[in-house]
């Protein structure tokens, strides 16, 4: 087979670039089991592409000449539109004769994946050029997998990939209906079962939101595949190291994008070197958007309650774990569940629903602070969501092409229903209605941008202003303490601002203890610098803390990564796999990190972890802060909501 595919390669590239792969032909059986980016790289430093960017053919592929190629291979050789066709390959309308573009490629090679009986790995070429998706075809007598045994899960059997490193992985595995039709804003249903053995190798389709691409730091790996978007998008994607060995501790990832954006398959995400070292590492596609938060009073009629789909949809991929990871070996009695940003924000969700209780049993949330968000009661938020739906009944909608109602309001506010979410995460925290697990979480120093507007001032009485918003009637004390002048208010600046977005944790692991919570809380701020192969300087900036956790390191910084990046990701990884093991991050080789008990000290991550512990009169500072917060928190005459209690006051200035 791949003998034959190796012979249509040649067919389609120029003599003079025919020479050079026949040279180098073993170089192909070199890069087997690698992802795209990883393969271009060992291809491009053997010598078989002297640029990658130039790696094509010379003119553009058609359609036609696609198909007769992957006809060949499947050894067909008669009508190759016809044949495609029938085997759903590609539409009936499909335009044979025009050049076919990168989106083209996705389509067509994903569909072909499932004609073979061997699983063709596929992915995206490392640029938006849509030439470059030629290299994913021309690469691909090289990109073979070996397929797993067949693996029972709700459904039916799933099969997946081994990479060259010996981690099957398995993708797009559904964990619930598609939620289309009637099925719109309804709580995740029963998976459709299936015949035979699914063909679990290519990522599912991402749910419902506006196209992504690269923009500002977040560069390609921070970006979901082209996988298509789809409302049929409820899956879940497993690595693991060994199906056979029972008892291995699992991650389960809820990634970011702030609730109407993202999907599980960043390559920042991916779990290959979580499950090298033992862990069984799951990552879920959830309802973004209007899909996953649309709350209406006619739906609300129809079960009790609406809005947080998302919500549901993880507590339903929780529940897939529960009942399937230990077929790839995973302890369903040894879960943690870990989120980024919006992913935080769903973990937070999930320590405070009641529906998600005694699915998990850790929990790691990085680089957003739950305690913000404004939490408002379920009829307050279907009133948001009629009026900008005003005209249009719940009916009307689920007809509607999804991208249409998303083009109408995009709307994603969570409520508190009573039965997904009880109350806000701070009031939740306080009270003790929140799950008792050893917890993991912290800030990016570049978090600030994002959450702290304000605290980087370009003068000193623009520093004294917030200085000024932020403590109130402790402002006097707080300008005394962190005094600036013109020549150093920058500096005093900045280290307000890391001891405010500690504090911000500090305050969560206090709540927990006054809530009655005996785990331990570890809080991290992360202030290692990723480079950027851009020569841009973002710092420490949102979502640069994740790729470090997961020890994962993009091709697309080949050329920049440094062996402090390498150590740092030992480093980060190896605290993570410790807490996902025994919800302590602790371990051989690692500086020591002491549970928080709520005082400001936390633990720096980057080259060399160390503990920050602020001076004393700044501690007093914040503890005053959070007496105050608890107090007014704790009051009688506390709204039922947190969301509305933070509108002002003491809570306001320390929470948000």
């Amino acid at each position: 087979m791949k003998k034959l595919f190796f012979t249509a390669l040649l067919m389609l590239v120029t003599v003079s670039l025919t020479v050079a792969v026949f040279a180098a032909e073993s170089s192909f059986a070199d890069v087997r089991g690698m992802d795209m980016t990883r393969a271009v790289s060992v291809l491009s430093d053997n010598g078989v592409l002297e640029d990658e960017a130039l790696f094509r053919p010379s003119d553009e592929i058609t359609v036609v000449e696609l198909l007769a190629w992957l006809g060949r291979a499947k050894g067909i050789d008669s009508d190759f539109v016809v044949w495609a066709v029938e085997n759903g390959i590609v539409d009936a309308d499909v335009d044979a004769a025009g050049g076919i573009s990168q989106e083209d490629v996705n389509a067509v090679f994903g569909r072909f994946n499932g004609a073979f009986d061997e699983a063709v790995g596929f992915f995206p070429a490392p640029a938006g050029d849509a030439l470059r998706g030629q290299v994913a075809i021309l690469l691909a007598p090289g990109l073979f997998y070996q397929s797993t045994e067949p693996v029972a899960v709700t459904g039916g059997y799933v099969s997946g990939f081994v990479t060259e490193d010996g981690i099957s992985v398995f993708k797009g595995i559904p964990y619930a209906a598609p939620p289309v039709g009637d099925l719109r804003w309804v709580a995740p249903q029963a998976v459709e079962g299936w015949d035979g053995v699914r063909r679990a190798i290519n990522w599912g389709a991402s749910v419902i939101q506006t196209p992504q691409g690269p923009f500002m730091m977040w560069t390609e790996e921070f970006i979901i595949e082209d996988t298509g978007y789809s409302e049929d998008a409820l899956s879940v994607n497993v690595w693991t190291r060994d199906a056979d060995e029972a008892g291995q501790p699992v991650i389960f990832y809820l990634y970011g994008g702030g609730f109407n954006s993202g999907g599980a398959s960043c390559e920042v995400y991916n779990g290959e070197y979580m499950a090298s070292q033992g862990v069984v590492f799951v990552s879920i596609n959830y309802r973004v958007g209007v899909m996953g938060f649309m709350t209406h009073s006619e739906l609300a009629e129809e079960a009790g309650v609406s809005g947080n789909y998302a919500v549901l949809d993880a507590v339903a991929g929780l529940e897939w774990v529960r009942d399937n990871i230990a077929q790839f070996g995973g302890d369903p009695s040894n879960v943690t569940i870990m989120g980024q940003s919006a992913g935080a924000g769903m973990v937070h969700y999930l320590l405070n629903s009641p529906l998600a209780d005694g699915l998990f049993h850790r929990a790691v949330s990085t680089g957003f602070n739950n305690i913000l968000t404004n939490y408002r009661a379920h009829d307050e938020v279907a009133v948001d969501f009629e009026e900008a739906f005003e005209g249009y009944t719940i009916a009307e909608l689920r007809e509607m092409d999804a991208f249409e109602v998303m083009g109408i309001s995009n709307l994603n506010h969570r409520n508190i229903d009573g039965q997904v979410l009880t109350a806000g995460f701070g009031e939740a925290l306080i009270t003790g209605q929140t799950s008792d697990v050893p917890l993991m979480t912290g800030m990016v120093r570049g978090d600030a941008a994002l959450f702290l507007p304000g605290s980087t001032p370009d003068s000193l009485e623009a520093f004294e202003t917030y200085v000024t918003n932020f403590f109130g009637e402790l402002a006097e004390k707080a300008l005394e303490i962190y005094a600036a002048t013109e020549d150093d208010f920058a500096e005093v600046a900045a280290e307000l601002r890391d001891d405010i977005l500690n504090a911000r944790h500090a305050w969560i692991a206090r709540a927990r203890n006054i809530g009655g919570t005996t785990s331990d809380t570890f809080i991290f701020y992360f202030t290692h610098v990723m480079p950027d192969a851009t020569d841009a300087n973002f710092g420490a900036f949102h979502t640069s803390e994740v790729p470090y956790f997961f020890n994962i390191f993009s091709n697309f910084r080949a050329a920049v990564w440094t062996e402090d990046d390498f150590a740092v990701g030992n480093i980060m990884s190896s605290y993570l796999i410790n807490f996902a093991r025994s919800g302590n991050p602790n371990g051989d080789g690692l500086a020591e990190w002491h549970a928080t008990t709520g005082d400001v000290n936390v633990m720096e991550l980057g080259l060399a972890p160390e503990k920050i512990t602020l001076s004393d009169e700044r501690a007093e500072l914040f503890e005053l802060l959070f007496e105050l917060s608890f107090a007014q928190l704790l009051a009688e005459d506390v709204p039922a909501t947190v969301g509305e209690s933070l509108g002002r006051g003491w809570a306001n200035r320390i929470l948000g």
